[in-house]
This record gives structure tokens, C-alpha cells and sequence, in this order.
């Protein structure tokens, strides 16, 4: 017999999987009419194709062309279905993966963790004040684009890399060998997916330990040897691979502030800071509403460091030479907005099981943080609609 809950749970997290599935299948196929919405994933297409004729490796993130080459020989789909199909499964493995974490932070409930892990496949910056072509996306930190089949496939795995660090911040699973190791496989993958999060996540973590006194015990321990060592390991070689090969297009990495966001965008400094306060209104609600019980929350203070170190990369740093125009950097601030985004959710759902004192104060303040997430899925649900309809994320 299931035990109580667990039927329930199944069937919403399987709602939640086939909801962001059919509705992403819908996006990223422009309605059903081509495997290849992008230049970005006809690029990356061309790469699984080469991957799977043995040519050797191009780009430092291979794990979308390997499982894109492996799914088309394993089923004689043309690349670029398989490449769809991979992008798919990994949006309702975003979805999925935020339900069961949401749901862990609310137990009693599932439908509310459910629509919440929707929307979390769907949130999107306030983008509608500046509504002109390129304005509406440059500039603010998409936390879900579409264009790219490497960031899609990099979300699950940055989000379950969050929430498993966050189990261990928490004390909620006891840091053991086989869990260490578990850690240090979904470090490698987020990586070989895109090193985007990961970079992010390493000095967030370091500088946690730092502000939490520099502590030596098991959870701490784990998170080294499970994260910061496989993590620095292997974006060190990534750097390596792009920096001194000659594989990738020559490069070096100059600090150079809104530099490449001017590139795309109006060199307009207060806009810019607009654009960043309306790409992360909700997880500023939720820090505002509840400041001192954030500042104690291990999980979310880690999120916010993330954030903060994927805003200095993308409005901070930049690519010379030929890559300059890419905007790389840009994909880390996207990425860490999304996993600020679950952390966020993941905290305001706690906050009210915990419910406390003033439970009618906290209650009005939910609320606030509710509708702040509504604005954010509504301005997603409209970027998914236009992407569908043009096949223009920009």
C-alpha cells in the first residue's frame, strides 16, 4: 500500500511533468511547425551531428550533443527531433524537479506546490514598460529563455544541484559517502551542461562558509568534496579548453562593464537598473517580507550570492575578440535568476507552514509575494506566446 500522500503527490508531479512538456513542445516548436527554433540550436545541432560522426569535441559543455546524438541513434530520429526531445524532457524535468522541492518545503499541500512549479517553468522579468524590439529582453535577466537548448538543459540540473545543497545546508539528510558522491555526478553534469550556474554557485558557496565562520564538520565537508572540488576541477578545464585551444574561437575574459549589454540594448545606465529590479521582483518581495528570517535561511542567502555573482558576470564581464558579441556571461545571471526564483518559492511556501505570532501579518504578506510570482508567470505566459508565434526571443 502507497503511503498516505504518495498517490496524490505521483499524480501532481506527473500534472506537473506533463504540463510543462506539452506547453514547452508548444514554444520551442513555434506551434508545431519546426524542430529548430533558433540559430542556437541549429548550431548545436551541427555540433551533436559531428559529435555522433566522431569529429572530435568542440565546445567544452557537450552533454546536450551526446545525449542528442545518442537519442537519434538510438531511435532514427533526424538530430534536430532529437535535440527537441531532449529540450522537452528537460523542461518537465525543470518542472518536476521544483514540485518535489517546493512540495518538501510544504508537506501539507500539494496542489499549491504543483501550480507554483508551473509557473516556475514559465516566470519571466516585468518586461512591459520597455515592449520595443530588443529592449524587451536585453538588459533584464530572462530566468527562462527559449532559444537556447543548452540553458534549458542546464535548469534542472542547476535547480537540483540548489535544492541538494540545500538539504545539506539544512541538515536535512545526513552527509554520507554515497550522497557526497551523488553531489559530485550532479556537479559534473550541470557543468558538462553548461558551466553557466556553476561558477555562480562556487563562490556563493565559498563565501557562505566564510560568513558562516568558516565551520569544520560533515555538512561542510560534503559540499567541498561533493561541490567545490568537482566543480573547480571542471570548469577549470572548461576555461582551459576555451581559453587555450584552438578549438573555440579566440578569447580572453576582460572585465568590462555593460560593455556587452550596451551591445544589444540603448546605453541607458537608469533603464539598466530597472530592467534588473524588474527581472526579480518576486524574490525581492519575498526578501523584504520576511528580511530577518531570510537573512538566517542558509538556502536562500546561498541563492542570492549566486544571483549576485551571476549579475557581476553578466553586466560586468566580457569576451574579446570574435565571441565578444555572444554574451555568455549573460547566461549565468539567467540561470541564478531561475534558481533565486525556486529558492524564493521554496522559502515563501515554508514561511507559511511555519505560520507563527503575527499569522495574519505573515498571511498579507504571502499574499503580496503571491501576486509579485503571478505578475512574473503572466509576463512569462506572454513571452512563451510571442516566441510561439514569431520564433523571435529577442
Amino acid at each position: 500500500m502507497p503511503a498516505p500522500g504518495r498517490a496524490p503527490t505521483s499524480a501532481f508531479a506527473a500534472l506537473v511533468a506533463a504540463g510543462a512538456a506539452l506547453l514547452f513542445s508548444w514554444v520551442l516548436t513555434l506551434r508545431f511547425t519546426t524542430s529548430e527554433p533558433f540559430q542556437d540550436f541549429r548550431f548545436h545541432n551541427e555540433v551533436a551531428v559531428a559529435v555522433a560522426a566522431g569529429a572530435p569535441l568542440e565546445l567544452p559543455h557537450p552533454l546536450y550533443h551526446i545525449l542528442a546524438a545518442a537519442l537519434a541513434a538510438a531511435t532514427g530520429f533526424p538530430v534536430p527531433w532529437a535535440g527537441m526531445a531532449v529540450a522537452v524532457l528537460a523542461q518537465a524535468a525543470l518542472g518536476l524537479v521544483a514540485f518535489l522541492g517546493l512540495r518538501a518545503a510544504d508537506p501539507g499541500r500539494v496542489a499549491v506546490p504543483a501550480a507554483a512549479a508551473l509557473g516556475l517553468t514559465l516566470v519571466a522579468p516585468l518586461f512591459w514598460p520597455t515592449p520595443a524590439s530588443r529592449e524587451f529582453y536585453f538588459g533584464y535577466l530572462f530566468p527562462n529563455a527559449f532559444h537556447n537548448p543548452t540553458i534549458i538543459l542546464l535548469r534542472p540540473l542547476a535547480l537540483g544541484l540548489f535544492l541538494a545543497c540545500a538539504v545539506v545546508l539544512g541538515g536535512g539528510a545526513e552527509p554520507r559517502p554515497a550522497r557526497t558522491a551523488g553531489l559530485a555526478l550532479l556537479t559534473v553534469s550541470c557543468a558538462l551542461a553548461k558551466p553557466s550556474y556553476l561558477i555562480c554557485l562556487l563562490p556563493a558557496l565559498g563565501l557562505a562558509w566564510l560568513l558562516d565562520g568558516l565551520p569544520r564538520n560533515r555538512r561542510w565537508s560534503a559540499l567541498v568534496l561533493g561541490v567545490l572540488v568537482p566543480g573547480a576541477l571542471v570548469t577549470a578545464g572548461q576555461a582551459w579548453f576555451t581559453l587555450t585551444t584552438e578549438r573555440m574561437e579566440p578569447t580572453t575574459i576582460a572585465f568590462a562593464p555593460l560593455e556587452v549589454v550596451f551591445l544589444h540594448t540603448r546605453r541607458d545606465v537608469p533603464l539598466l537598473a530597472v530592467k534588473l529590479a524588474l527581472s526579480i521582483v518576486f524574490p525581492l518581495a519575498v526578501a523584504a517580507a520576511f528580511a530577518r528570517q531570510a537573512a538566517r535561511d542558509a538556502a536562500l542567502r546561498v541563492a542570492w550570492l549566486a544571483f549576485l555573482a551571476g549579475a557581476f558576470y553578466a553586466y560586468g564581464l566580457a569576451e574579446t575578440g570574435p565571441r565578444r558579441t555572444h554574451g555568455n556571461f549573460l547566461w549565468s545571471g539567467q540561470a541564478a535568476a531561475a534558481v533565486l526564483f525556486a529558492a524564493s518559492a521554496r522559502f515563501a511556501l515554508a514561511r507559511n507552514r511555519a505560520g507563527g505570532r503575527d499569522e495574519h501579518g505573515a498571511r498579507l504578506r504571502l499574499a503580496a509575494c503571491a501576486a509579485a510570482f503571478a505578475l512574473h508567470v503572466a509576463s512569462g505566459l506572454g513571452y512563451a506566446v510571442h516566441f510561439a508565434r514569431t520564433g523571435q526571443g529577442f
